[in-house]
């Protein structure tokens, strides 16, 4: 899963238009495929992987709201959107 893909999940779900579960399914897939490639390791896919599975586990052991992971997540994520603005 590429950077862009990444972004445009964490994107959906922060705005409401992707449920959690789907979000957190296709973040596992997309982490997963990043870890197991050995050319992605400094990728920026997964440098946003590393930025986003922190929020993660604190929303998953109960330390954070679903809205305080989608703000969470949206800050995480912004050093990466503005280094791809969105095609118009």
């Amino acid at each position: 899963m590429s950077e862009e893909e990444i972004l445009a999940d964490v994107q959906g779900f922060a705005s409401g238009h992707l449920p959690l579960d789907a979000f957190r399914q296709r973040f596992a897939q997309a982490y997963f495929s990043v870890r197991n490639d050995p050319q992605a390791s400094r990728s920026a896919a997964a440098r946003l992987c590393d930025r986003i599975v922190g929020p993660m586990a604190e929303f998953s052991r109960g330390h954070r709201s679903e809205e305080s992971l989608k703000q969470e997540l949206a800050n995480a994520v912004r050093p990466f959107v503005s280094a791809h603005p969105p095609h118009r």
